[in-house]
């Protein structure tokens, strides 16, 4: 019996010992951090520049995401897909890739200042149907009865003469779309207004 006993005892204490292990790997695996990036201002698609506030900081392992952003290279190439708050660890899951983001990726592409201007498409403004999306132009206001004065420079298509629509292929474009720099917006604008006409020099 007291043979037993003993048998039992040293049992007893070997799996407390082996529970007490478990224990403190588990905990250790918990407590130990990694470093990951978070927002260290409210970051939105339509302000690409706030990407580029971020900080570095501690994440417990016990709070690791398998797709936690380590470095800012996992960062290239892609927009959030909407707001992210000042102190959120960024996770590749917030963002996608420029390419699926439509119109406003393609502002983010550009990186500075500008909105997107639709004006119509005809001979002058796609030049005769040539103009394609990436192409840099002129933009030249021509009032009634006068010569094209030139308005702004080196502006960026996002949308040229033809697009394509799933199931029919290339058509032709509803509208040219400009990015156009927003503090020079109202010069188009007023540009387009009463019997003016606009020219896009490639």
């Amino acid at each position: 019996m007291l043979k037993n006993y003993k048998f039992w005892l040293v049992g007893a204490i070997f799996l407390a010992f082996c529970a007490g292990a478990i224990s403190v790997v588990t905990v250790r695996s918990f407590s130990a951090t990694e470093k990951a990036l978070a927002a260290a201002t409210d970051i939105t698609p339509a302000l690409p520049e706030s990407m580029g506030n971020l900080n570095q900081v501690d994440v417990a392992r016990g709070n690791f995401y398998a797709d936690t952003i380590r470095s800012t290279a996992d960062l290239i190439g892609v927009i959030p897909k909407g707001f992210i708050p000042a102190g959120t660890v960024l996770r590749k899951s917030m963002f996608q890739p420029i390419e699926n983001a439509g119109m406003s990726g393609k502002l983010a592409m550009i990186g500075i200042d500008r909105v997107a201007l639709a004006i119509p498409n005809d001979l002058y403004t796609s030049v005769a149907g040539n103009l394609d999306e990436g192409d840099k132009v002129d933009v030249y206001l021509r009032p009634k009865g006068s010569m094209p004065t030139l308005a702004l420079e080196d502006v960026p298509i996002l949308q040229g003469a033809t697009t394509v629509i799933p199931g029919q292929g290339e058509q032709p474009s509803q509208g040219i779309v400009l990015a156009v720099p927003s503090g020079e917006l109202n010069k188009v604008l007023q540009g387009m207004q009463g019997e003016q006409s606009m020219l896009l020099i490639l």
